[in-house]
């Protein structure tokens, strides 16, 4: 597996290129999805693994946005009562090699995340498996993996995934052609990912009443961290930004009047949610289709020439346009406010 700009948003947390083993049941399930994907596109289509083979557009990458859809239908069906995650799932694989009798280096490793490694031992713990005549019996109980045991992250070599400012101008002016090709709901996602930096299942998660006011009046974005566990998060946000949600809190009180404010979420699922309870499950095809139609996005690029360097407008490529772009455009406009490098993560 490796890092790199995906055009469905997907992006890969670690910058190594890492190798995860398979047991013979994913290989056969790899083996039918073959099949099937070369008998209904043949040998068309994109490069990803994972196509859209049953639902619109045909033959582009699944979005991460339509495998939460997946697995959401698919907690339903189990008769789950809380909706199973990727991030669970990752966790599952965790313990499974544990529970085989990996050591917590060994789950790291597969993992991809040596990081993970602090967190890992937790889990032993929690496991039960440092009791006697388990795997890991005998362990102090104060043994810990501190912060300053962890390796040094390499040097980020992979600077400039933010959008240019050249990009970002233009992008805003098309947003009502976005909203005329998809919905308003689709736009609103859109400006409160640019707005605010926050991940897509974040701001599509957003719940009606995500938006409250600090003791000198300014205004503060509530919002749930999925991927750190953290619920309840708070972002300071600026008035435009905290109008547009109001504008489509009243849309959504207008459609469902007769539902408990506090289950409404901001951005109600169109179909197959006759309370609106159920988030916008996923924004990217409407985003990849906008951005396939704008007219080329031209931006300045300095080149050699007849040993003189001159400056010309090129078309940026829009395969870099995707959701999660955005967030990485809000950290560089703090980082070059003077904002510490922590803020933007949060």
């Amino acid at each position: 597996m490796r890092r790199r700009e995906n055009e469905n948003g997907a992006w890969s947390k670690s910058r190594h290129t890492w190798v995860a083993p398979l047991d013979f049941l994913v290989v056969s399930a790899l083996d039918l999805y073959y099949e099937e994907r070369y008998r209904l596109l043949g040998s068309g289509g994109s490069d990803f693994l994972l196509m859209n083979l049953f639902r619109a557009p045909l033959g582009e990458p699944v979005s991460p946005e339509a495998i939460g859809e997946l697995l959401e239908r698919l907690s339903g069906r189990a008769g789950l009562d809380r909706r199973a995650g990727t991030h669970m799932a990752r966790r599952a694989f965790a313990s499974n090699v544990a529970d085989a009798g990996g050591t917590p280096d060994e789950v790291a490793a597969v993992l991809g995340q040596r990081r993970y490694a602090r967190r890992v031992l937790l889990r032993f713990r929690t496991l039960g498996l440092t009791a006697p005549g388990r795997l890991l019996a005998g362990m102090p109980v104060d043994f810990a993996i501190l912060p300053e045991d962890m390796p040094d992250e390499p040097e980020d070599t992979e600077a400039g995934r933010d959008l240019p400012d050249e990009v970002m101008r233009a992008l805003g002016a098309p947003l009502d052609e976005l909203e005329t090709m998809s919905s308003t709901k689709i736009r609103v996602a859109t400006e409160l990912l640019i707005d605010t930096g926050r991940r897509p299942d974040e701001i599509n998660t957003l719940f009606l009443n995500c938006l409250e006011q600090d003791p000198d009046g300014s205004d503060i974005l509530v919002y749930d961290s999925h991927k750190a566990y953290r619920l309840g998060r708070r972002l300071p946000i600026g008035t435009e930004t905290a109008a547009t949600i109001r504008r489509q809190q009243q849309r959504v009180r207008a459609r469902f009047p007769a539902v408990d404010p506090a289950r409404l979420r901001l951005l109600p699922r169109p179909k197959v949610n006759p309370e609106g309870t159920k988030p916008l499950a996923e924004i990217s095809s409407y985003h990849r289709a906008w951005v396939k139609s704008l007219p080329d996005l031209l931006v300045p690029v300095v080149v050699s020439a007849d040993d003189a360097r001159l400056t010309q407008l090129v078309p940026f490529d829009k395969t870099r346009i995707f959701p999660y772009a955005y967030r990485h455009c809000y950290a560089q406009r703090h980082a070059d406010a003077g904002a510490p490098s922590t803020f933007s993560r949060n």
